[in-house]
């Protein structure tokens, strides 16, 4: 999860990484996952980018999917759904995601 500092990819600072923070969960062909970050709780503020990658063995992990948000869009203690035609990349992709994905942001206030 990236924090934009001016409004560009490359000014970004990473927030959090699962894959360095936690033991990386593997899921597959499961109807709902959470991803809860360590410590479950993660303060955010402005241009967030968040990046769902495939964790290959032995090879490049992929980008799966990704979105970006302005936390000034979010009520506190609110929720967001995106369905698959507003997630980048996963709009297109009918091989890994089906019709029906959503990915649901949970906020606290």
């Amino acid at each position: 999860m990236l924090k934009s500092q001016g409004g560009s990819f490359k000014d970004c600072q990473k927030l959090y990484d699962m894959k360095k923070s936690d033991d990386v969960p593997h899921y597959k062909n499961q109807a709902v996952v959470d991803l809860v970050p360590k410590g479950g709780k993660l303060p955010l503020c402005g241009d967030i980018y968040i990046c769902l990658y495939d964790a290959d063995v032995g090879s490049k992990d992929d980008k799966m999917c990704s979105l970006w948000f302005n936390t000034s869009f979010i009520t506190p203690g609110g929720s967001w759904m995106l369905e698959k035609p507003n997630v980048d990349k996963a709009c297109k992709n009918k091989k890994n995601f089906v019709p029906e994905f959503k990915l649901e942001l949970f906020f606290e206030g």
